[in-house]
């Protein structure tokens, strides 16, 4: 798994939050919807993040049953292997160069 491109991908983040954050914190002159949107969509991204760099180092980010979550039975590790295993996939390692597979 790529673990710096993940880190530059959760600073990157964070940015977008705190600025959608300050814009939706003003005085509304206009529709706000669509940042809303993208604001949850920043948050959920930042919570897969989050999970899978939690479960990497052994530890759990989601203790509690999201709400959203649809199966019965709650068990937070095997969730978070679940999550992180969907994140790794956009996350591979890098190929080594030619020389060095030789």
């Amino acid at each position: 798994m790529n673990l710096e491109r993940m880190m530059e991908d959760l600073r990157a983040l964070g940015r977008e939050s705190r600025e959608l954050k300050a814009l939706l914190r003003t005085t509304w002159r206009e529709p706000m919807g669509d940042l809303q949107r993208r604001a949850c969509v920043v948050r959920y991204r930042t919570t897969e993040l989050l999970v899978c760099r939690a479960h990497l180092r052994g530890r759990v980010h989601v203790a509690r049953k999201p709400r959203d979550f649809a199966g019965e039975s709650w068990d937070a590790s095997a969730y978070a292997a679940r999550i992180a295993a969907r994140v790794a996939e956009a996350y591979p390692d890098a190929p080594l160069p030619a020389a060095e597979v030789a």
